[in-house]
């Protein structure tokens, strides 16, 4: 076997090893509530451009199951920035969240007739004890009355936004099913990683 190929090989194991790595440490990056929008959106960019690139050059060098394999890679990976992202955001309410009983003062209303919603209820304007008033996210839940108390839960540092019901508890389940998609980027990576070398080095 000749040096070149030595290398090939080498630097094939090489990115599929590191691939992987610099993927996670990507995707906890982005997921980080103390990144901001500018550096997490601008990892998150590069990212999907990364593996887009990736893809088409593998699609133009005929290499069809390696791209297949990456656009997996791409999947999981954003997979991964969701899960760590609510991972850390529950993480982040359990740890220092305060809860506080406040009263409905509004609803707020939503029509979107592209995505289906026609005069829904989407968001709340609660009053907290003191006199100040926040905005809250149903997410799919059913409207308080308004008028009525509810249990609110807010972040005294103000990165998390409020939202209504106690104290969230130890995201464990959240945080296995990451884990679980973290093994799966892993190998899905190497193995596109090392599929997307096979062409480099056998022009060797």
């Amino acid at each position: 076997m000749s040096w070149r190929e030595v290398a090939a090989v080498a630097g094939g194991w090489a990115a599929g090893l590191g691939f992987p790595v610099v993927l996670y440490a990507a995707a906890r990056i982005v997921s980080d509530e103390t990144a901001g929008g500018g550096a997490g959106l601008f990892v998150y960019l590069g990212v999907v451009g990364f593996l887009f690139t990736a893809v088409c050059l593998l699609l133009s060098r005929r290499a069809p199951g390696a791209a297949a394999v990456v656009m997996l890679v791409a999947v999981l990976w954003c997979a991964q920035v969701w899960l760590w992202s609510d991972v850390n955001d529950d993480q982040a309410m359990h740890d220092r969240g305060v809860t506080a009983t406040a009263t409905v003062s509004r609803w707020i209303r939503t029509s979107d007739p592209f995505a289906g919603v026609d005069d829904k209820v989407t968001a709340v304007d609660v009053t907290l004890p003191g006199g100040t008033t926040t905005r809250l996210e149903l997410g799919g839940e059913r409207a308080p009355r308004v008028g009525g108390e509810v249990e609110v839960t807010r972040d005294p540092r103000g990165i998390q936004p409020s939202r209504l019901g106690p104290r969230p508890g130890e995201p464990t389940g959240l945080r296995t099913a990451a884990r679980v998609v973290l093994v799966l980027l892993v190998g899905a990576a190497l193995v596109g990683s090392l599929l997307s070398a096979e062409p480099v080095s056998e022009g060797f």
